[in-house]
């Protein structure tokens, strides 16, 4: 795919679809001349991504990502990624090898869906951004997150009222 489809908010608090150079699609073209050096390459700093680097602020970018991170934690999404290629896209796949760093403190306590980190671990390999493509797989992934926020939900009752855990996830009183 030649962009990733996204949402940018303003200052104002307008929402606008914007493609992976942060460029709004119902605008015209920005001028990319402002954002390459005197030898015609990107001014982005080693390591980065340059669309990301250039057409946000920091604090900007670092919304922008935590949002995408975020969006990680959900099931549908990475098969709708699959299933529309972008896990075929090199430099999709290179942009999320960079977005590790999320994964690490400081940035992963700002991260609000835990699974968002896993599956952001689990896309790093090439079997599972495969294996997603699968609506089964898809829907098996969905079932596990449903029940480890099942099982953490009974294990914080338990803990609240003072009951008593067990392997077989049963609570019994007073143990």
């Amino acid at each position: 795919p030649a962009s990733i489809p996204g949402v940018m908010a303003s200052q104002d608090g307008d929402v606008t679809m914007v493609d992976a150079a942060g460029a709004d699609e119902s605008a015209p073209a920005r001028d990319n001349n402002k954002d390459a050096n005197a030898n015609g390459q990107d001014s982005a700093p080693a390591g980065q991504p340059p669309s990301i680097v250039t057409a946000a602020t920091e604090e900007e970018r670092f919304a922008l990502e935590l949002e995408f991170v975020s969006s990680l934690a959900n099931p549908a999404y990475l098969h709708h990624l699959a299933m529309h290629g972008y896990f075929d896209d090199e430099s999709f796949v290179m942009f999320l090898e960079y977005l590790l760093y999320w994964t690490k403190p400081p940035y992963c306590q700002h991260v609000q869906y835990p699974h968002a980190l896993a599956f952001l671990e689990l896309l790093q390999t090439s079997a599972f951004r495969a294996a997603i493509k699968n609506g089964n797989v898809k829907q098996a992934c969905q079932q596990q997150q449903f029940a480890s926020w099942t099982f953490l939900r009974d294990n914080a009752a338990r803990a609240a009222y003072g009951l008593g855990e067990t392997t077989t996830g049963v609570a019994t009183p007073g143990e």
